[in-house]
């Protein structure tokens, strides 16, 4: 199955390790980290051009007990035990290997 999302989480895995956090605030989103002073014009305009679907990517709420897990790469055993957390509470995830790491993703319950 061709996955139409990889480049956009790719892109969002590559902001994490520069130290560019995001964030969607009632619709919006929101650039943050201690990288902002070093992104480039380019990388600004990128997040720009493509920020509804970085908006799609992390709309999904993130549950109380995965909050110290989002937003940010995930080393190999927190990413286990990330799943084992989900799955105690019925969370839908996706991690999602990228950059030496790992990022969480929120699934939608209709499976998206």
């Amino acid at each position: 199955m061709f996955d139409l999302n990889k480049p956009i989480r790719i892109f969002y895995a590559n902001l994490l390790r520069i130290g560019i956090t995001l964030r969607v605030v009632d619709g919006v989103l929101r650039i943050g980290g201690n990288g902002r002073e070093f992104l480039s014009p380019a990388y600004r305009e990128e997040i720009e051009r493509r920020a509804p679907q970085l908006i799609e990517l992390l709309s999904p709420p993130v549950p109380e007990p995965l909050k110290p897990y989002a937003g940010r790469l995930l080393s190999v055993y927190e990413t286990e035990v990330v799943t084992e957390i989900a799955a105690a509470i019925d969370a839908h995830i996706t991690p999602f290997p990228a950059n030496g790491g790992w990022v969480l993703l929120m699934r939608r319950y209709d499976g998206k």
